[in-house]
């Protein structure tokens, strides 16, 4: 009877695994099917993160762009300034040219025709 038993118990044993084998491979295919769909989701998450990059990389280029027109708006401006700064100067030497002239002319008496005013509203001493 022994070995009825050993026998039975080995079958009992035979069931039990393969019930186990056939619970894992079902737990293996649902395992497999969720893996299937996270990849899936990755991938779709990588396409995204890709066409995000590539917004990224133009965007990135039309800043720079817009910087280098800055930086030549800028040079450009500069550029402008020193001139009127070196208008301006010669305006003020010319200004202060003439209105020596008109000191002079007024000190030796000289009649100098002026389209507006005359000599005597021109002060004889530098005013600062």
């Amino acid at each position: 009877m022994r070995t009825e038993e050993r026998l039975a118990s080995l079958r009992a044993r035979i069931a039990k695994a393969t019930s186990d084998i056939e619970d894992h491979q079902a737990a293996k295919a649902d395992i497999e099917a969720e893996l299937g769909t996270l990849q899936d989701a990755i991938q779709r998450q990588r396409d995204k993160l890709d066409k995000a990059k590539a917004a990224y990389e133009e965007t990135a280029r039309a800043v720079e762009g817009a910087r280098e027109a800055a930086r030549k708006a800028q040079r450009a401006l500069d550029k402008a300034l020193k001139e009127i700064a070196v208008w301006n100067d010669e305006i003020e030497k010319s200004g202060s040219s003439r209105t020596a002239i008109y000191r002079k002319c007024r000190m030796d008496e000289i009649d100098l025709p002026l389209e507006e005013g005359d000599l005597s509203s021109v002060p004889i001493e530098e005013v600062c």
